[in-house]
């Protein structure tokens, strides 16, 4: 993600709060409009590490988007936060380093992402493996997680740490869905309105309120041409 891409995002995450506090509800707008980098705060236009998606050694960094939860009084959204993360070798291995990057991020106290996100994640998840299966129904990345921690919070936070595992697997190429298992063996999981059976895969659609509004939200950006256009300087 470039640094306009970057500002323009953390800068609708400022505008949602915003709004969501002035009116205790969200309004979103049903066309898409382009956020003027001129009018963005200047501490959020610091300078971004620079990455590369080549494959390379682990400490070469690439971005990444992790998932984490805005909150109105109204609604909740899962937002994506691009930070970079380890880089190189195998798709799983690209994809564990991703998730344990999302364990271990609190947008609470961290600077990378916007203030007002949560991560129900819980701390102490454990990824015990990844891998990848190539199935009639696409790249599906079989997660195992250590089952203590999950089975530690209750069920709406669950299904909410459930998802940003999803939405943040499934973002990082070469995935399309997930299954899950706990210290080995297939379990369930909640979804959006259900429960999975055990090892059934699972992908952004199962939680289809989430997908639409991060669909809405995506659709306030400006069309990705826009931006790169944005981004290339003027021709002197």
């Amino acid at each position: 993600m470039s640094s306009l891409r970057r500002v323009t995002m953390t800068a609708l995450v400022m505008v949602l709060l915003v709004g969501a506090a002035g009116c205790g509800g969200l309004a979103l707008d049903e066309e898409p409009r382009v956020i003027d980098p001129g009018r963005v705060p200047e501490a959020l236009l610091s300078p971004t590490p620079s990455v590369t998606a080549e494959p390379g050694p682990a400490s070469q960094g690439v971005d990444a988007d992790l998932f984490f939860f805005l909150t109105t009084d109204s609604d909740e959204f899962l937002v994506p936060c691009s930070v970079p993360t380890a880089a190189g070798g195998s798709v799983e291995a690209r994809t564990r380093a991703v998730l344990e990057r999302l364990i271990n991020l609190d947008p609470a106290i961290s600077d990378e992402c916007s203030q007002g996100l949560t991560n129900a994640v819980p701390s102490n998840l454990v990824v015990l493996g990844t891998q990848l299966r190539v199935e009639a129904s696409g790249n599906v990345l079989e997660l195992d997680l250590g089952r203590d921690a999950l089975r530690a919070v209750e069920s709406t936070q669950q299904r909410r740490a459930i998802a940003q595992l999803v939405f943040t697997a499934t973002a990082v190429p070469g995935v399309t869905a997930v299954r899950f298992l706990g210290d080995g063996e297939p379990i369930s999981v909640p979804l959006e309105d259900r429960t999975s059976d055990p090892g059934e895969t699972v992908n952004p659609q199962d939680f289809p309120k989430l997908a639409a509004a991060l669909e809405r939200l995506r659709n306030l950006l400006a069309p990705p041409a826009v931006l790169d256009e944005l981004d290339t300087p003027p021709v002197p």
